[in-house]
């Protein structure tokens, strides 16, 4: 098969066409970088959240294992505090937190958070309750909070009622049997049965 000849008219209408291509196929990625050159990811800036405990009105003791943590925004974290009871009696108390500087407490998301429980703590026990976050990476766009580089989370404990009528003898839900066991009677040792 014969090809008919390039002529000077069509080599241009071909170049052209491939100039014309290559611009539409190019330009997308073309302006995402020329659009992104010196924008900086949101989520490579990290952001140091310090972790404050005040006085507590129950008495307990209570600290954070980790004075801070220095994250990404958008990354989760997870601190554990120490809590201890050294009265002689039990007590229930729930945590009450606040954020520093305000404009930050609506991006520091605690996933989960001990202090949406009440905890009981016998006389001289001790826990160790946990706190998952993330500090939202919308904090970027927000002009009163995008420079913040450093948040404060202080916690306390405030003392409640117990979380049932029964007072002291109430134990926390980790101690507590999936169910009743028939032929048992509340308080009675269970372990042993059987034997």
């Amino acid at each position: 098969m014969n090809r008919p000849a390039l002529t000077p008219r069509s080599l241009r209408a071909r170049v052209g066409a491939g100039v014309v291509a290559l611009a539409v196929l190019g330009a997308g990625p073309l302006y995402l970088w020329a659009r992104d050159a010196g924008v900086q990811n949101p989520l490579n800036r990290s952001v140091t959240v310090r972790f404050k405990t005040d006085p507590s009105t129950t008495g307990w003791e209570f600290h954070p294992r980790a004075p801070q943590m220095v994250l990404n925004l958008g990354q989760t974290g997870l601190v554990f505090f120490d809590l201890r009871n050294p009265g002689a009696q039990a007590g229930a108390a729930r945590a009450a937190y606040r954020v520093t500087p305000a404009a930050a407490d609506r991006y520091l998301i605690r996933v989960a958070c001990f202090c949406t429980q009440t905890q009981v703590l016998g006389p001289g026990e001790r826990a160790e309750v946990p706190m998952g976050f993330y500090v939202d990476p919308a904090i970027a766009r927000d002009p009163a909070a995008r420079d913040l580089r450093e948040i404060t989370l202080s916690y306390s404990f405030i003392k409640t009622d117990f979380p049932a009528a029964g007072g002291a003898d109430v134990p926390t839900p980790a101690k507590l049997p999936a169910h009743q066991p028939p032929g048992t009677t509340k308080g009675q040792d269970i372990s042993d049965e059987g034997t």
